[in-house]
């Protein structure tokens, strides 16, 4: 990540604590996401983990629990990874559109690039390319291999009510946050 955009990030972090100095969130996603972000270094970890505790906060004041923490969502993770995690691995209509296509045909049944590619109409490597996001989002996991070396994959459903069912309106939500977003104005 280039050093303009991370510290642009960790002012925006910066203000929203300074607007929500006593709020805590709660990160269910925390434990999975790890293998998402095991190749950045410490400080995008970091930055990542703040993000989606600034993200969660804006967006969820109808989510407070008990405990008077905020529970994030799969749609501020996703918000999150797009602003830290590099372009080859930030979601694209395209691959949105794979993953609804995949939730259709294959529903919890596993699958691999030769039966994806054969009902997509679509190759090898380009699956997996289009693939490399939705995984690293958690909205498709790679299986442990049983059969022979293929890789075997698997559509995450998302069952909590709170959360998204399509992808699509996983994208739809996190383009209409940005939506009237005109850039930063000098005062």
């Amino acid at each position: 990540m280039g050093i303009g955009k991370r510290l642009l990030l960790h002012r925006l972090n910066t203000i929203i604590k300074a607007l929500f100095p006593n709020h805590h969130t709660k990160n269910p996603y925390q434990i999975e996401q790890i293998e998402t972000i095991k190749n950045l270094d410490l400080e995008d970890k970091i930055l990542l983990k703040e993000l989606v505790h600034s993200i969660t906060l804006l967006n969820g004041f109808s989510r407070i629990n008990n405990e008077n923490q905020i529970t994030s969502t799969r749609t501020d993770l996703v918000n999150a990874l797009q602003l830290t995690l590099p372009k080859e691995l930030q979601l694209t209509q395209k691959n949105l559109e794979i993953h609804s296509k995949l939730s259709a045909i294959f529903k919890e049944q596993p699958f691999d690039y030769v039966s994806a590619g054969s009902r997509l109409k679509t190759s090898k490597t380009t699956l997996k390319r289009q693939f490399r996001p939705l995984i690293a989002h958690g909205l498709i996991k790679q299986l442990p291999s049983k059969e022979s070396s293929r890789a075997l994959f698997q559509i995450i459903k998302i069952t909590e009510k709170t959360e998204l069912n399509t992808s699509q309106e996983i994208f739809e939500t996190m383009q209409g946050e940005w939506k009237d977003f005109i850039g930063f104005v000098e005062f």
